[in-house]
Formats: structure tokens, C-alpha cells, sequence
């Protein structure tokens, strides 16, 4: 799970090189861009997977795995692209579709994580997780 914070801090060094020194970008730009982006994806991602998994009755819910893989796949999706495009603002709205998705991941994640713990030890599991 803290592949997420992995993968952000990765796409912003190499997004951000990538931006200013290949594709010539203002360097102000591509920082408050990339600022804005790596808060406000995975943030609201993070509220709108709670939200979709709390809909669909909570973490012990077998479709929650579903709705887990449909995030990772939308992630990966809008990922896929994003060598092929050389314009600055589908890329920043790319990107935010791959941190949004991801962190859309992290409470669906987290329930079956901790559905996976007995429940005597899930405090424990989940402070120290």
C-alpha cells in the first residue's frame, strides 16, 4: 500500500525532468502544476474510494476486490498514455486520473487488509500497519 507514495515521488522527478528539459515546459509551471496534482488526486481519490466502498456495504463486502481492480485498471489506463502525449495539460490531467485512482484504492485496500486480521488484533494490526 505504500507503493502509492513510491510511485508519486517517482512521477515527480521523472514527469517533472520530463516536462521542463524535453518538452521545454516553464519550470514555475510544471512545479505549482505538479503541486497542485500530487495534493488534490490522491486526496479526493482517497474520499471518493471510501465513499464508493462505504456504498457498497463496507470493507467485508466481496465486491469490494472488484472495485479495487476497477480503480487499479482505470490508474493504469490513464498511465498507459501518458508517453504518447506531448501536450502539458492532458498530461497533468492524466497524471491526476492516475493518483486519483490510486488513492481511490487505498480504503478499499486498507478494509480488506484489516478484514484479513483477527478481530482481537485489528487495533493492534492497524496502528502498527
Amino acid at each position: 500500500m505504500s507503493i502509492i507514495l513510491f510511485v508519486s515521488t517517482g512521477i515527480q522527478f521523472w514527469l517533472t525532468d520530463y516536462f521542463i528539459n524535453v518538452l521545454k515546459f516553464d519550470q514555475t509551471s510544471v512545479n505549482i502544476a505538479y503541486a497542485v496534482v500530487s495534493i488534490t488526486g490522491p486526496t479526493s481519490g482517497c474520499g471518493f474510494g471510501g465513499f464508493i466502498i462505504n456504498k457498497i456495504g463496507g470493507y467485508e463486502n466481496p465486491k469490494t476486490v472488484y472495485y479495487v481492480f476497477l480503480f487499479a485498471s482505470i490508474g493504469i489506463g490513464s498511465a498507459l498514455f501518458i508517453p504518447f502525449v506531448d501536450s502539458f495539460y492532458p498530461v497533468t490531467i492524466l497524471l491526476w486520473l492516475v493518483l486519483f485512482f490510486g488513492g481511490a484504492m487505498m480504503p478499499g485496500l486498507t478494509g480488506i487488509m484489516m478484514t484479513s486480521v483477527p478481530p482481537y488484533l485489528r487495533a493492534f494490526g492497524n496502528s502498527n500497519g
